[in-house]
């Protein structure tokens, strides 16, 4: 088997942490509201699919939310809508990089072409390409809004490939929801399902690639899925 000459990564649950825990902290102290009302709100009629998808714009999201579709909006947001700065402040909370991160993407860099595959929408993208300094070292960032389809979705993987440029079976890929695995080795990529630092390091490790050695002390044990 050929050397890999690409690593693809997923972001949440992967690189990033998810954690709507944060989030909800967030929405209560500037709103008010509570847990409900902001799952009711954010993730109202499949609201993060269609933002994922592209079908929405970021005006049309924040929109959305203002309105307070699909349930009424906490006292505070009906008499005075909080600012749209303030909305994105609350959605992007709940991302934050993992311990281990940085020290896997230094370990490949330079090495190998890196690339990212996430499902993911503009605001959460604008934000960690902005805050996360990572994400300087990826060659290629490949996001379902941008291509209008979200993993498994051949369209997904035949985007990241064309962007590098480099054949499916020279590209290796960590997710860490198995349908997505899947849909990438049906398409020809060395995938594996990964949800953490020692599952990451397994990978790199059967396909010959740097790594390093994990122990439990260092693992990042705080970690959340991608909701």
């Amino acid at each position: 088997m050929n050397r890999p000459q690409a690593v693809i990564f997923d972001l949440g649950g992967v690189l990033v942490d998810v954690n709507k825990k944060v989030s909800i902290r967030k929405w209560n102290l500037l709103t008010g509201g509570d847990t409900t009302s902001f799952e009711q709100i954010f993730f109202s009629d499949r609201l993060k699919n269609r933002f994922n998808e592209g079908s929405i714009d970021s005006s049309s999201f924040l929109h959305t939310i203002k309105t307070g579709i699909g349930s009424p909006p906490p006292s505070s947001l009906s008499s005075e809508p909080i600012p749209e700065s303030s909305l994105k402040s609350i959605w992007t909370a709940m991302l934050r990089p993992r311990s281990y991160t940085e020290k896997i993407i230094d370990l490949l860099h330079g090495s190998l072409h890196l690339a990212i595959l996430s499902d993911t929408d503009p605001i959460h993208a604008s934000y960690m390409e902005n805050e996360f300094g990572f994400f300087q070292k990826f060659k290629v960032k490949t996001y379902s809004y941008l291509v209008g389809a979200t993993k498994p979705d051949k369209r997904m993987y035949s985007a990241v490939l064309n962007e590098l440029g480099i054949e499916a079976n020279s590209c290796v890929f960590f997710d860490d929801r198995p349908q997505n695995v899947t849909g990438a080795i049906n398409m020809g990529i060395r995938a594996y399902k990964a949800s953490n630092e020692k599952d990451i390091l397994g990978g790199l490790k059967k396909e010959g690639l740097p790594t390093y050695d994990w122990s439990a002390e260092t693992h990042d044990s705080k970690e959340h899925r991608n909701t």
